[in-house]
């Protein structure tokens, strides 16, 4: 492959990581950019998962704002015929934005949820037109952020720029996270780091997601660095070993227990991924993988007090997850073709919650 291919990003089957000739691609403004678009979803993470209406249609508007931003970038915008694969994805999109504004009226005869007839408003399908409405907006914002990320993607340099602004990104909240936690300063999840999303579960599936990034990146500084001499090795590998480390044990102060049995499933995976992607090196790279699952799933599952007493708590928390089914399940039961709106699970739940079953 010679040099000038390089320097245009040319694909490499198990590449991931950033490599010299892809770093050369992207200058300190495009770097910012992508640092724009990660910051207020890490941010939003910090302020409570932007679960309020008000934060949540705010990190909206930033959504749309860095696709708008975004296709200010000449190789950016360049990209947007290119994504004609999209074509399907979008009109299921749309299918589910159609579906949503229909339910805010009344719909098919017998759909209309009860509450507005008892209330002598006219009626509608969604529990809640307000909550529907906020709802379609932010789906929108998403949309606007997918986009971005297409685009970004379909330039190979971009794409792994992106991927590294992100892990880096995602290593910051975590530290962040860790200190709240042990200083105390951590707000709910009862003991458990939940990283400012008020849910441990929910923070374990993004230290999850930010693991297998990082296990990528690792693999990656392995391929690069076989040629370099021993210090130089060290130091390469060790750069790349550092985040993997910091979001490790942020997943364990989680204590979620399918959290890290899925990051566990999913760093095996991308082994196997990696191993056939490398002719020549399968067998060696499956069985490093392998390897380094068993020992991670050792050393969380033996060293880790928190993960240990869920398990024990396992047939509890089984009763009780029971119970919150059959009550959902009610829910599904009561309109199981058209719902009761986007955004009205806060409403549909208080509705149906008994002093039993809180």
């Amino acid at each position: 492959m010679s040099r000038r291919r390089r320097a245009q990003g040319a694909p490499n089957a198990s590449g991931f990581g950033p490599s010299p000739s892809r770093r050369a691609q992207i200058g300190w403004r495009g770097t910012a950019l992508l640092a724009a678009a990660v910051a207020p979803l890490y941010g939003a993470h910090l302020l409570f998962g932007a679960n309020q209406p008000m934060a949540a249609q705010a990190l909206t508007a930033l959504c749309g704002l860095i696709l708008i931003v975004g296709l200010t970038v000449p190789r950016l915008r360049q990209a947007l015929p290119e994504l004609k694969g999209l074509w399907p994805v979008a009109g299921l999109f749309g299918l589910v934005l159609a579906v949503a504004a229909v339910t805010l009226g009344a719909g098919p005869p017998g759909a209309a949820h009860p509450i507005w007839e008892w209330a002598g408003l006219p009626p509608a399908i969604s529990v809640n037109r307000s909550a529907t409405l906020l709802a379609m907006s932010q789906l929108l914002g998403l949309a606007a952020l997918f986009v971005f990320g297409a685009l970004t993607a379909s330039q190979r340099a971009w794409g792994v720029r992106f991927a590294t602004v992100i892990l880096l990104g995602g290593v910051l909240w975590a530290a962040i996270a860790v200190i709240m936690f042990l200083s105390g300063a951590q707000i709910g999840s009862w003991g458990r780091l939940g990283g400012g999303l008020l849910s441990s579960n929910s923070a374990a599936t993004m230290l999850g997601i930010l693991t297998v990034l990082a296990t990528g990146w690792l693999l990656q500084a392995l391929r690069e660095s076989r040629e370099l001499a021993g210090p130089d090795r060290v130091s390469r590998i060790s750069f790349a070993v550092a985040p993997l480390a910091l979001l490790v044990f942020a997943l364990i102060l989680t204590g979620s227990r399918m959290g890290t049995l899925a990051t566990l499933a999913g760093v095996l995976i991308l082994g196997v991924w990696q191993a056939f992607a490398e002719p020549g090196r399968s067998w060696r790279t499956l069985g490093i993988a392998a390897g380094v699952t068993l020992i991670a799933a050792v050393v969380v599952g033996l060293g880790n007090d928190l993960v240990l007493r869920r398990v024990a708590a396992l047939d509890q928390d089984v009763d009780v997850r029971s119970v919150i089914f059959a009550v959902h399940w009610r829910a599904f039961l009561d309109a199981p073709l058209w719902g009761s709106g986007l955004g009205s699970f806060t409403d549909v739940n208080s509705y149906l919650m008994s002093a039993e079953t809180y």
